[in-house]
């Protein structure tokens, strides 16, 4: 996604997210020493040349819901460009499916439903149904020469773990086994 945009449909529609709403809110926000919205983010996170190498942690606070909410925000007040809309709904989903698979508690902790554990009736079963549909829409494409991309290891990876973990749990249920931590 450094250096093209990832294309997928969400619940019917097309979105085209895209690095550089990235990097503009990053500058944004950096530009304003006294108040800054997201303190955890650096240029490590965000410059593709001063990314050395994506790591699971850096994607988790980058594609997170606090950068989606201000995004959001900010574009919904012109202060971003309105085609940021998808890039925060990317966010959202990255940020939703990351606290689906970590799950610490067995209760709902501040209003995060995918942070508790997996039940038989929790909404992580929803959530990745649908993350594997979303996943499996997902291709990159050049933003100048519109040249679609195939689809990378690591989006084919996160369906594999999703049905693995949907296997995991069926199997848990068969054998009595109500709860999962991940």
């Amino acid at each position: 996604m450094l250096n093209k945009n990832l294309v997928f449909t969400i619940n019917g529609n097309v979105k085209d997210a895209c690095w550089k709403d990235m990097i503009d809110l990053f500058e944004l926000d950096s530009n304003i020493q006294e108040v800054i919205m997201l303190p955890r983010l650096t240029r490590q996170h965000v410059i593709p040349t001063e990314i050395n190498k994506i790591k699971v942690k850096l994607a988790c606070q980058v594609l997170s819901q606090r950068v989606a909410a201000i995004l959001y925000f900010l574009a919904s007040k012109n202060i971003e460009n309105q085609r940021s809309h998808d890039t925060t709904t990317l966010c959202w989903f990255f940020a939703k499916l990351f606290d689906s698979v970590n799950c610490n508690f067995h209760k709902v902790v501040d209003g995060k439903i995918y942070c508790n554990s997996v039940k038989n009736n929790s909404p992580h079963h929803q959530l990745w149904r649908e993350s594997i549909q979303v996943s499996e829409s997902m291709y990159f494409i050049n933003p100048v020469t519109k040249e679609k991309s195939i689809q990378p290891p690591t989006v084919k990876n996160w369906i594999r773990t999703l049905k693995g973990f949907q296997d995991v749990v069926k199997i848990m249920n068969d054998n009595g086994v109500n709860s999962l931590l991940l």
